[in-house]
């Protein structure tokens, strides 16, 4: 009674403003406690199916990416005590999901309730995927580039109107970092072929978790081969990558 009462609470705060990452942080937040969420999985489930309805209808690519990884974290065992697949409940042994329950028996993942939703077989979605993995990756190596270039032109030399030096330390690093990226304009002086050959590096590197996450949400080898393919073919990009990527793929289908 009490899991149904509160898997319609959660529902209903999916389609309010913020409820998707009120959601998200709260599964984090439990993630870092506890796995085996035993007989509370059906609703999990269902709280997760709920939100990527919500991203769908919203586009929020990056809150699906989230749901992706928590559904990948989050698993029930199968040899529970009473024999229901309770795991030992809400209570179980906290794993991280990759070894064996401590009964033997086997972890099913929460990614297994997910895999037949619509989403996973819109190949625009892992395109958007892997533009906003790459992006996030890109906004990584600029920051860090920002950061040095502030340490290299003497940002801790400053000083206030009244003589002080101001001290950039006590700074939120993350705060600080985000400014200067968010000023920090494209790099005139470097030559657009090695852009593009560094923007591929990136494009190749973020390939291989999308490649993965595919599969564990039930795409078929030949679906992720075609993906590969037109990603390759969008981005010229060179053979041995390509040839690369499509060996992850073979080595990582079911």
């Amino acid at each position: 009674e009490e899991l149904n009462s509160a898997a319609t609470e959660v529902a209903a705060m999916l389609q309010t403003h913020g409820g998707v990452p009120r959601l998200v942080r709260a599964l984090n937040r439990q993630r870092t406690h506890n796995v085996n969420v035993g007989a509370a999985y059906p609703f999990l489930a269902g709280s997760l199916l709920c939100m990527l309805n919500r991203c769908l209808e919203h586009n929020d690519i990056d809150a699906v990416l989230n749901a992706m990884m928590l559904a990948q974290s989050f698993y029930r065992c199968d040899d529970g005590p009473s024999g229901d697949g309770s795991g030992g409940g809400v209570g179980g042994d906290g794993g991280s999901g990759m070894r064996g329950s401590s009964g033997g028996g086997k972890r099913e993942f929460l990614k297994t309730a997910l895999e037949k939703h619509p989403l996973w077989r819109d190949e625009s979605f892992w395109h958007q995927a892997l533009q906003l993995c790459v992006a996030k990756q890109q906004l990584q190596l600029s920051t860090l580039r920002s950061a040095e270039r502030a340490l290299e032109d003497g940002y801790n030399d400053e000083v206030n109107a009244d003589g002080s030096r101001i001290e950039y330390e006590q700074i939120d690093h993350n705060i600080l970092c985000w400014q200067m990226a968010a000023e920090d304009g494209p790099d005139d002086s470097e030559d657009a072929a090695e852009q593009v050959k560094s923007t591929n590096t990136i494009i190749f590197a973020q390939m291989g978790g999308i490649v993965h996450s595919m599969l564990e949400f039930g795409l078929a080898k030949d679906e992720v081969q075609g993906f590969v393919s037109s990603v390759c073919e969008e981005n010229e990009m060179g053979e041995e990558h390509r040839e690369m990527l499509m060996a992850h793929v073979a080595a990582s289908a079911r």
